[in-house]
């Protein structure tokens, strides 16, 4: 793992400015679920932050451009869970009515702040797809997103400060 660390730190500290966009880009494909399991974002937000102690980036402008990268993510997935639910509907026995009245159900229960809290599991990029899926609405959608984005972003990068 030293030897990873080795060469990867180095590699993005050369980057310089694009550092902060390979980063971005790399958040983004997490938080937007059809890319998410190719996403190494979650080791480099922390590599990311082990930069900033060093002074090879800014703290804040990194907090800046993971939390709009991972917004972004989030806010297209939603988009597509949204648009997918009619498409998908009766197509896929994941899709039955009585499935998709389960998830309805869990966000009328639980809510928005599942946004926030599926940023901190595994498969967390799923979440805005199934608050899409479940008609969660928009305007209850956006605030957690960013909320969420925002708290990953300064959790992770200080991780790595650590």
């Amino acid at each position: 793992m030293q030897h990873l660390l080795d060469i990867l730190l180095p590699s993005l500290e050369s980057l310089g400015v694009w550092g902060y966009w390979a980063i971005a880009l790399f958040v983004f494909l997490q938080g937007f679920a059809p890319t998410s399991p190719l996403s190494p974002a979650s080791v480099l937000v922390v590599l990311a932050g082990g930069l900033t102690a060093q002074g090879a980036f800014h703290f804040w402008d990194m907090v800046w451009f993971v939390t709009l990268a991972d917004a972004l993510g989030a806010e297209l997935t939603f988009r597509l869970g949204r648009r997918g639910r009619a498409w998908l509907e009766g197509r896929h026995w994941l899709f039955d009515p009585s499935r998709l009245g389960r998830v309805e159900r869990l966000f009328a229960r639980i809510g928005a702040p599942a946004i926030l809290i599926g940023r901190f599991m595994p498969g967390g990029a799923f979440v805005p797809l199934l608050a899409g899926i479940a008609h969660l609405d928009y305007r209850r959608f956006v605030p957690w997103n960013l909320f969420g984005a925002l708290a990953y972003a300064l959790v992770a990068l200080a991780v790595g400060r650590a």
